[in-house]
């Protein structure tokens, strides 16, 4: 019952979402969008449904892979990820999974529609990164918006004094952030701690699993 439920809030939003004139299929209209996550988002059904009952789970899992999805067609939008360095230190899900989507950034990294910066942590100043997680959608026809996920909630904002402020946000991110190359090398050096994290996992498994062999 409570998946049902969950499901339903889902679909009033992507019916909301629709009548504001945003459609997730519509994505051959898409020009450009930018991304920003400051916290933990693992596209993982496994890891979602630690915060969310199985509808939900299930629900938000599609529509994340679809939204992947469509930056690998042919005339895919323009995607630019800002992430904190934190996040891509959080071995969310395991180290197994965390070195997955390590190496998924790096391989999306290569393509030419697909630009990945990253923001430093131990910054000693305040910048958007700390404000929370948004998307910037920028349409080849009709005005931007942003799209907002919260916890249990989907908020599009579409005024234009409200976009401009994420607007705004994404050119300090953008000034903060290191560079794309720089981003990239760091995301392939947390590739091989997360790969000798895994290694460790295992050896200490066997050592355990020996442990206990009559």
């Amino acid at each position: 019952m409570e998946g049902e439920i969950a499901e339903e809030q889902l679909r009033s939003a992507e019916q909301r979402r629709r009548r504001s004139g945003f459609d997730a299929h519509r994505a051959s209209e898409r020009a450009s969008s930018a991304s920003h996550r400051p916290a933990a988002c693992p596209d993982s059904r496994a890891v979602l449904q630690r915060r969310e009952p199985s509808g939900t789970a299930d629900v938000r899992t599609v529509i994340r892979v679809g939204r992947r999805d469509v930056l690998t067609k042919r005339d895919a939008p323009t995607f630019t990820a800002i992430l904190t360095e934190n996040v891509l230190r959080e071995p969310i899900g395991g180290a197994t999974v965390h070195a997955e989507q390590l190496r998924h950034l790096v391989a999306m990294a290569e393509l030419p529609n697909i630009e990945i910066l990253v923001v430093p942590s131990r910054t000693t100043e305040w910048n958007p990164s700390h404000a929370g997680s948004f998307i910037h959608f920028q349409f080849a026809k009709g005005a931007p918006i942003v799209y907002i996920e919260h916890f249990s909630s989907l908020t599009l904002l579409h005024t234009p004094k409200e976009v401009r402020a994420f607007q705004n946000a994404i050119a300090t991110l953008r000034d903060v952030a290191m560079s794309p190359a720089d981003s990239v090398k760091l995301v392939a050096g947390l590739v091989e701690a997360a790969e000798g994290e895994r290694s460790d996992d295992r050896t200490r498994s066997s050592g355990e699993l020996a442990k206990v062999q009559p």
